[in-house]
């Protein structure tokens, strides 16, 4: 475990898409909550896609750096132990 820090850049945007979801997750927060006909409309969701490319642009890197760690941490163990 490595401590964590609000001021964090990976901290930072966790808080964003939480606030980000409070949001969206309201309801009739958004326009197709009452015209659901609306979201398949490509410039209504935009940014709502927008959104979750990022979320997962952000959980996908950080899975990829604990996998990293996880091989670096693999390749310093020692191999026998006498």
């Amino acid at each position: 475990t490595e401590p964590t820090y609000f001021t964090d850049p990976e901290i930072q945007e966790m808080a964003l898409h939480g606030t980000r979801l409070g949001q969206v997750v309201q309801i009739g927060s958004h326009v197709v909550d009452k015209y659901p006909i609306l979201r398949y409309m490509p410039f209504i969701t935009a940014r709502l896609r927008r959104w979750h490319r990022e979320e997962l642009a952000l959980f996908r890197s950080l899975v990829a750096g604990v996998k990293q760690k996880m091989v670096n941490n693999k390749n310093q163990a020692p191999d026998s132990i006498d």
